[in-house]
């Protein structure tokens, strides 16, 4: 058999893939990064991190990224880099991969609920009206099937009214510091293209002063030429 070849659309689409898929885990490694400054919260191994703001910021910024990629490349290198620092602490492998271990979860959660909720409920691209109530069902959902997840694993109930307000109330706090970055974000983007706008406003007028200045001078030699013809 004769292989077909690869026309330069295909390539030009490959290309653009892999650009994707590296962008992609420069993103999600970073935002692994971001997962070691955390707090735990409630019971061993749950943590409150700033993965999940720093995810979502970039989620709202590279809009040609996908959304679940993201969340999931995240749910795979925050708990292996999380687990390497434990273990590099001195912790025991087996304990430390189960408390890591619904990190996973949490992330594969999230990347499942986003998508369903554009998807399903949206139908709709993102904009700056429904992408904070979107990251705030997401992250707190999340944390629900996390938290259930670890009621398994221990073999406890670890849910109650309480401990569901608090993940909505921090599910709620992280979102506004989100939107309070992406709005930040936003507004710096609209001034710096004001800024260009202006600019290249003012060299049109100087250009148009150049060229009007010039249009004098060959009007004043045309009839300075007619003159002496006369």
């Amino acid at each position: 058999m004769i292989a077909e070849r690869q026309g330069p659309c295909d390539m030009g689409t490959s290309r653009m893939n892999t650009t994707k898929l590296r962008k992609t885990i420069y993103v999600a490694f970073f935002v692994s990064l971001a997962g070691q400054i955390h707090f735990s919260f409630y019971t061993a191994g749950f943590i409150v991190a700033l993965s999940t703001i720093v995810m979502a910021i970039f989620i709202y910024c590279y809009e040609d990224l996908s959304a679940a990629y993201i969340a999931c490349l995240s749910g795979i290198f925050s708990p292996l880099i999380r687990m390497l620092a434990d273990i590099i602490s001195g912790g025991d492998v087996s304990d430390i991969v189960l408390l890591i271990l619904p990190d996973t979860i949490y992330f594969f959660s999230y990347a499942a609920i986003y998508t369903c909720i554009y998807r399903g409920i949206v139908c709709g691209p993102k904009t700056m009206k429904n992408f904070p109530y979107v990251i705030f069902f997401s992250d707190f959902l999340s944390n629900t099937v996390e938290m259930g997840t670890r009621s398994l694993m221990t073999w406890q109930n670890l849910y109650s009214i309480k401990i569901i307000a608090y993940l909505a109330a921090i599910a709620l706090v992280r979102m506004l510091i989100i939107m309070i970055v992406v709005i930040a974000i936003e507004s710096y983007g609209k001034l710096l293209i004001n800024q260009e706008r202006e600019r290249e406003y003012r060299d049109l007028l100087t250009q148009a002063s150049t060229v009007s200045g010039e249009l004098r001078v060959m009007n004043k030699n045309i009839a300075d030429v007619e003159n002496v013809m006369k």
